[in-house]
């Protein structure tokens, strides 16, 4: 299911949590299924994620406390990015191929989150309930019903925060298994996609990471750059 045949091939990002900022991980899963090729979807995902991470970067906020993974799935599932801060993440081109395993892909993402979770808490590095963003365009092509079941149980455990991003023609009810009840599914046009990325996620973060906990009023998030369903 994931690019690593086991759980030593997993690269360790330890020596990195040795310190007090506080990190704000985020996990993205991404449809990189044959469909993205449409409209040359693949390649303005590719050209969004690639400002999103030069713009984090540059981002006082952002820059050292940040934690960025990236799951795909088109016809096999890949963690293409594993955890890493800003400056180590190196990401190739994505390419669009075969079907949709998106259960399959939240799952490892879900594997991917508890393992890091258990990385910060052994090095005692404070952190803000990791984000994951699911976006796809399609109809998933595998048993998802057990993923979304792990996402749920993380989301009344306040250990996950989830938002889902459909590019239409996307299935926006198996979507809405994945976020909670309370959140809308996004449909989001091609065109926006990069500002999906470059502007609300970054921005949204920058609040996220800048938050205190028990502040009166809890987040206040802009509406992203999409439609709700």
């Amino acid at each position: 299911m994931s690019s690593y045949e086991n759980s030593e091939d997993r690269p360790q990002i330890g020596a990195e949590l040795e310190n007090a900022i506080k990190r704000t991980p985020l996990i993205l899963v991404l449809d990189t299924s044959l469909s993205m090729e449409e409209n040359d979807r693949i390649g303005i995902l590719n050209n969004a994620l690639a400002e999103f991470i030069e713009a984090v970067k540059t981002s006082d906020e952002l820059a050292d406390a940040l934690l960025l993974s990236i799951v795909t799935f088109g016809g096999e599932v890949k963690v293409v990015s594993p955890w890493a801060s800003i400056d180590d993440v190196i990401l190739e081109p994505l390419v669009a191929d075969g079907n949709t395993p998106m259960g399959d892909a939240v799952t490892v993402a879900i594997g991917e989150l508890d393992l890091l979770r258990a990385e910060l808490q052994q090095a005692g590095t404070p952190y803000n309930v990791p984000w994951m963003i699911l976006m796809s365009d399609g109809e998933p092509t595998d048993h998802w019903e057990e993923a979304a079941t792990l996402v749920q149980e993380r989301i009344a455990n306040r250990k996950l925060v989830p938002f889902a991003f459909g590019i239409p023609p996307s299935k926006d009810d198996v979507l809405r298994r994945f976020i909670p009840k309370d959140f809308p599914v996004y449909s989001v046009k091609e065109q926006d996609i990069k500002a999906l990325f470059v502007k609300w996620l970054l921005g949204s973060l920058v609040k996220v990471a800048e938050s205190s906990p028990g502040k009166p009023g809890g987040l206040q998030l802009s509406a992203p750059p999409a439609i709700p369903v």
